[in-house]
C-alpha cells in the first residue's frame, strides 16, 4: 500500500536526493518527505505487515568519481499514517566499511524483521539488531576492477530464513592475482551448521540470485527454488551476456531456461531474475523489453516492445 522512493533535489547543494513515501491507496495522504538525503545502495522496508519502519544507508556527496563517498551505516526511520516522520534512530554507525569502502554496504532482509544480512566488497555477514554490530561470515577476495566501481557480490535469503545464497569469488586458475581471478560461484551457507557448499560453478560475477516463493510439498521441508543469471563466458563475465538459470534449493536439477541456447543472451541487472508470486514463471528484462518466462518449459513471452524497461516487480 505504500511505494519507497528516491527523488532528485536540484534546489539543494551537495545532494544527491531524498528519500520519499507515498501512499498507494490514500488519495489525501500527500507524499512525505523523510529527511533523508543521499541514498545510493539500500533504503528498505522493515519486513513486518503493516510496516511505517524504513531502513537505510547513507552516502556523502563527491566531486570526485564516482560522486559519492559511502558512510556504510544503518539507520531505521518510522513515519505515521498522519504523514510525520519520527527522529532516525541509528543502528550501525558510520565507518570505512573495509576494502573499497567508498562504493558502499549493502543490506539485505530476510522474511521477518529478526533477520538482515550485510554485503559489501570484501566480506559479508548478519546485522546483529540487539548489540548494534555487524558479525562477519566469510571474508572475500575484493575483485579488482580497474575502474571507479567496486564489486559487491549478489546475496540473498532462502525462504527458511536459515540459508543465505550469495556469489563467491573463487581461487584464480592461473598466474593471475587473487584480485584478479575471473572464477565466480553460487555458494550457500546455513546458519545453523554455518555449512558452506557451492551449488553452482563459474557463473559470472553479476549472477544475482533470486529465490521463489515457497513452493507446495507433500513433506514437512520447506520447498523453493534458486534463479540467477549464468555468463555464457563465464571466465570473461564482466563483459559477458547471461542466461537464465533455475535449480532447487540445495543446487539440484540445474536448467538453462532463457533466452534458449544459440540466441544472444541478456544483459545483467539488479535485481536479477524476479519470481512470480506462485513461483512457476520469471520476469526478466531482455534487450531493454519485459518478458515472462515459464519457468517448466522455458519458454519466454514479450510484454513489451520500445525497449524501455528498466526495472519490474510482480504485484502480490
Amino acid at each position: 500500500q505504500w511505494v519507497l522512493f528516491t527523488r532528485e533535489t536540484p534546489e539543494e547543494e551537495d545532494t544527491i536526493n531524498g528519500l520519499w513515501v507515498a501512499s498507494m491507496v490514500d488519495s489525501e495522504f500527500e507524499m512525505l518527505d523523510l529527511g533523508v538525503r543521499n541514498i545510493i545502495h539500500f533504503a528498505d522496508w522493515v519486513p513486518q505487515k503493516p510496516s511505517f519502519t524504513i531502513t537505510y544507508s547513507t552516502s556523502e556527496s563527491s566531486i570526485a568519481s564516482p560522486g559519492w563517498q559511502a558512510n556504510n551505516n544503518l539507520v531505521t526511520i518510522t513515519f505515521t499514517g498522519a504523514g510525520r516522520a519520527l527522529r532516525p534512530r541509528t543502528i550501525i554507525e558510520a565507518n570505512a566499511g573495509g576494502q573499497y569502502g567508498w562504493w558502499g554496504t549493502n543490506y539485505i532482509w530476510g522474511y521477518d524483521s529478526d533477520h538482515l544480512a550485510y554485503v559489501r566488497a570484501d566480506s559479508y555477514g548478519l546485522v546483529d539488531l540487539d548489540k548494534n554490530e555487524l558479525i562477519t561470515l566469510q571474508e572475500i577476495i575484493p575483485f579488482q576492477t580497474l575502474g571507479d566501481w567496486a564489486w559487491v557480490p549478489g546475496l540473498v535469503w532462502g525462504r527458511d530464513n536459515q540459508t543465505i545464497y550469495f556469489v563467491a569469488h573463487d581461487e584464480p586458475i592461473g598466474l593471475e592475482s587473487p584480485q584478479a581471478s575471473p572464477v565466480f560461484n553460487i555458494e550457500a551457507r546455513t546458519m545453523g551448521s554455518n555449512l558452506k557448499l557451492t551449488l553452482a560453478e563459474r557463473t559470472g560475477m553479476f549472477a544475482y540470485p533470486t529465490v521463489s516463493e515457497i513452493l507446495s510439498s507433500h513433506t514437512a521441508e520447506i520447498s523453493y527454488r534458486v534463479a540467477f543469471l549464468q555468463a555464457i563466458t563465464p571466465l570473461e563475465s564482466q563483459e559477458s551476456t547471461y542466461r537464465v538459470a533455475v535449480m532447487d534449493r540445495d543446487g539440484s536439477n540445474l536448467r538453462y531456461l532463457f533466452p534458449p541456447s544459440g540466441d544472444p543472451g541478456l544483459e545483467p541487472s539488479l535485481p536479477g531474475p524476479v519470481w512470480s508470486p506462485g513461483g512457476d514463471r520469471i520476469a526478466v528484462i531482455y534487450r531493454g523489453d519485459l518478458w515472462i518466462v515459464d519457468v517448466d518449459t522455458g519458454i519466454g513471452q514479450q510484454l513489451t516492445a520500445d525497449g524501455q524497461t528498466q526495472i519490474m516487480d510482480w504485484a502480490p
